[in-house]
């Protein structure tokens, strides 16, 4: 819906829409302007619409075509902004319903050993902690986890003897892609320490590595669980509860003495008694805890007993990036091309944890956009020359592959 002039009827607008393409071919310009009393027309229209559409539950999401009303489709005003980007009535309009009316905001104090139960609209929700007026940030770190959720396995197994191949850490504490190397490094792994594939929580996954995934269909194969990008993660699990003589069934539970030694190193090392635990999408639990003890937890263990496993793990994403992700995934770009030895771990929902041990570096995209994380991140890390310009040149020419609109205009993505 437009705040420009109306056509009375096709053929006029066809007129419209032939002298204006005649225009452009001389590189002219010939937009419609926007007209006040239409303007309004457009806010309630606008208002409307979207109105029926957050009330119907089949609604996920609304695309918008035009922002701004500069070079808009085929010369209507229809954007959200004027051309020179100030706010027309219909911006307005629409952030009052999103931000104001659809929005539940919430100030109570909360016991945070508890669950906190509201009544709020549908959505993810962002929110602040605030403890003796000081503000923390909390996030679930995801996979990005994983290199800390290993080390009582790694403590473990150091105390009974078993030493464990630095690509048996990778593999464990890895967000793999599905890859050959992968999936057969995790039946070696099973078959060493006759431990049940078929035990895996973690289901079947189509494999993050396109060629293999297409592989796999044109030879009517079908995914696995080895395929999972958390099977290594399980696997690791699986052999924790077999080396503490417990029922391998329960081991993703805190019924399980598995991971309630997880859970209690999690506490030390994080310094917090007080961590939430969600489940995550791969069936083992998921911590919630302030970001400033997820990244002094690096400084942290290197001062303690888990010291040595510790290294033992910060080593192996070095010496085995490839087996941390695969190929051309971030976290084992950045690997690949840092300038000195980095541990670096990609989580879902947009989270990179990267340090060099002296250094860390959480980066988090609010809205969970992987996209946005990665591009980020690996612009900044190339800026303070922690790695070079390739991580982010791939992925910048990744996501700007479709640089041209219907009008074959070029977009430049910086």
């Amino acid at each position: 819906v437009t705040s420009s002039k109306r056509f009375k009827n096709w053929k006029e607008h066809q007129a419209f829409l032939k002298e204006r393409d005649s225009v452009m071919k001389k590189g002219g310009k010939m937009n419609l302007p926007s007209l006040p009393e239409y303007e309004k027309f457009q806010a309630d229209y606008l208002k409307d619409f979207y109105t029926l559409a957050f009330s119907h539950p089949s609604v996920s999401s609304i695309t918008f075509w035009n922002l701004t009303d500069k070079n808009a489709w085929r010369g209507h005003a229809g954007g959200l902004l004027f051309e020179d980007l100030s706010r027309k009535k219909a911006f307005v309009e629409l952030k009052k319903l999103i931000k104001n009316e659809w929005s539940t905001k919430i100030d109570s104090k909360i016991d945070l050993k508890k669950e906190y139960d509201f009544n709020g609209f549908f959505g993810k929700y962002e929110g602040k902690i605030i403890i003796d007026q000081k503000e923390y940030e909390y996030f679930f770190p995801r996979s990005a986890v994983k290199p800390f959720q290993l080390i009582p396995l790694l403590y473990e197994a150091q105390n009974q003897n078993i030493l464990l191949t630095s690509e048996e850490i990778a593999i464990f504490s890895s967000s793999h892609s599905g890859q050959e190397i992968h999936t057969e490094l995790i039946k070696t792994i099973a078959k060493k320490y006759d431990l049940d594939l078929e035990r895996l929580v973690c289901g079947k996954q189509r494999p993050f590595h396109e060629p293999t995934a297409d592989k796999l269909l044109q030879n009517n194969k079908e995914y696995t669980k080895l395929h999972h990008n958390c099977s290594g993660k399980h696997l690791a699990m699986l052999l924790f509860s077999k080396i503490l003589n417990e029922d391998n069934k329960i081991y993703h539970t805190f019924k399980s003495k598995t991971q309630s030694i997880v859970k209690e190193f999690f506490q030390f090392i994080f310094t917090d008694n007080d961590i939430g635990f969600g489940t995550d999408g791969c069936g083992l639990p998921a911590i919630h805890l302030r970001t400033d003890s997820f990244l002094k937890a690096v400084n942290k263990i290197k001062t303690t007993e888990y010291s040595n496993n510790w290294s033992d793990m910060f080593n192996s994403y070095h010496t085995n990036p490839l087996l941390i992700g695969g190929e051309n995934r971030t976290d084992t770009n950045i690997i690949l091309n840092s300038s000195k030895t980095v541990l670096a771990k990609s989580g879902a929902e947009g989270v990179l944890f990267v340090t060099n041990n002296d250094e860390s570096y959480l980066f988090k995209c609010i809205d969970g956009s992987k996209r946005g994380v990665d591009l980020a991140a690996t612009k900044y890390l190339n800026e303070i020359g922690m790695v070079n310009e390739k991580p982010f040149q791939y992925l910048s020419n990744l996501y700007s592959l479709n640089t041209q609109n219907t009008k074959a205009v070029t977009i430049t993505v910086s």
